[in-house]
């Protein structure tokens, strides 16, 4: 049976090479402070759809930023973290954000509230694995 280190060690391998490459993730990068490691997504939405994969997955203790585009207007919330972005047809909007929690995070189109009774769009979610 393998040892939990070398199990966190295969999963952190896996993870930043081979999954953050297919879930339209960009490779880390150092930030301006050199002990940070920023990692980058793209998501596209086209007719309230995201387009290609829709998991994105870091790692914690980095920085994440989430570069949004959208032909709508709309506000998206990333739960867990509780953020709010509101995407503007034809800008990038970037969601930059500390990743300290470990999980599986839905983002979820605002407006469509429990209340009216419509179920809440979920548009992609944010895994976060552990160091």
């Amino acid at each position: 049976m393998l040892t939990r280190t070398f199990q966190l060690l295969v999963l952190t391998f896996l993870v930043n090479n081979a999954v953050l490459a297919e879930s339209n993730t960009e490779s880390p990068q150092m930030s301006e402070n050199t002990s940070e490691v920023v990692q980058a997504a793209t998501v596209k939405i086209v007719n309230g759809q995201v387009v290609g994969e829709k998991d994105i997955r870091f790692i914690q203790g980095n920085r994440a930023e989430i570069t949004w585009s959208s032909d709508t207007l709309m506000t998206i919330h990333l739960h867990g973290y509780d953020i709010e972005q509101r995407i503007q047809p034809g800008e990038d909007a970037v969601m930059a954000f500390d990743l300290f929690a470990t999980g599986r995070f839905a983002v979820t189109v605002h407006g469509h509230s429990h209340s009216s009774g419509k179920k809440e769009q979920t548009l992609v979610y944010v895994e976060v694995y552990p160091r």
